[in-house]
């Protein structure tokens, strides 16, 4: 029996306007700039840490926790799950289209 594909699928136009509303809110939250590199590149961090957070319910870091801003060794989201003993290291760069 074939088995059914029911993840939702989005066009990149959706993907975008996703993306961008998520930016514009984590910006706003936390006071960056999106006028500049990096308030823009802070608030798609956290878009994405925010992302891993609603998917993974066992992560138990707040996505504005997970951030590094600087001497970050190339990764820019670290988020922990204790329970199951994971951890997640993300390195994001965001170029706008």
């Amino acid at each position: 029996m074939k088995e059914e594909n029911h993840r939702t699928r989005l066009s990149t136009k959706e993907f975008r306007t996703i993306l961008r509303d998520g930016m514009q809110h984590s910006a706003k939250k936390n006071g960056w700039n999106q006028d500049s590199t990096s308030g823009r590149g802070y608030a798609f961090q956290h878009w994405v840490a925010e992302v891993f957070c609603n998917y993974d319910q066992g992560i138990e870091t707040d996505p504005q926790d997970a951030l590094l801003f600087s001497n970050d060794l190339k990764a820019d989201i670290v988020l922990e799950d204790t329970s199951r003993k994971h951890l997640i290291l993300a390195q994001c760069k965001y170029v706008s289209l």
